[in-house]
């Protein structure tokens, strides 16, 4: 599974919804991706998550903030392709 932070529990963190999402309960690979300078997703939220999460692998993108994916899409595409077993 490939999760931007932005889809995590984190974003509601301290509100009563943060207690009920099973993210810790994942058993599959997560790939958590973000741009270390986006101001809407705190690059430490993508490390929280990884934290939660058992076998998650968090990759934060130089220089970049939500756009990183375009910003650094040939890097972005070999670490999926990498995470995806390729």
């Amino acid at each position: 599974m490939i999760v931007r932070a932005a889809w995590c529990p984190l974003c509601r963190m301290g509100t009563w919804q943060a207690q009920y999402d099973p993210v810790g309960e994942w058993a599959m690979p997560v790939f958590v991706a973000n741009g270390d300078s986006d101001p809407t997703i705190l690059p430490h939220l993508s490390y929280l998550l990884a934290d939660l999460i058992s076998r998650a692998r968090v990759k934060i993108y130089p220089d970049a903030a939500d756009g990183f994916l375009f910003q650094h899409h040939a890097e972005f595409a070999r670490d999926v392709d990498v995470f995806l077993g390729g």
